[in-house]
């Protein structure tokens, strides 16, 4: 009587995946994109005091209020550090 040969853990079934599983798979993913989405809001949402005219120290949130309020002068406007996404 002849033993089975173990398999190799390396061996590649050439079996196809079922639907469902895919299926699975895919609503899986569209879950934690759910998820990362009202992240994504947050973080874009205007930072206080983010924006400096260095020439009048008034401090705004949005970029372009800092640019409102300096008008038609030449001014710098100071930008602290961090990712805005408001142009």
């Amino acid at each position: 009587m002849t033993q089975a040969k173990p398999r190799s853990p390396f061996v590649v079934s050439a079996r196809r995946r079922t639907p469902t599983r895919t299926g699975t798979r895919t609503g899986a993913l569209a879950f934690l994109a759910a998820l990362t989405v009202p992240g994504v809001a947050v973080t874009a949402q205007p930072v206080p005091d983010a924006f400096t005219v260095t020439e009048t120290g008034e401090r705004f949130a949005t970029l372009q209020d800092a640019v409102n309020a300096v008008g038609n002068t030449r001014a710098t406007i100071r930008i602290a550090a961090g990712t805005y996404r408001q142009c």
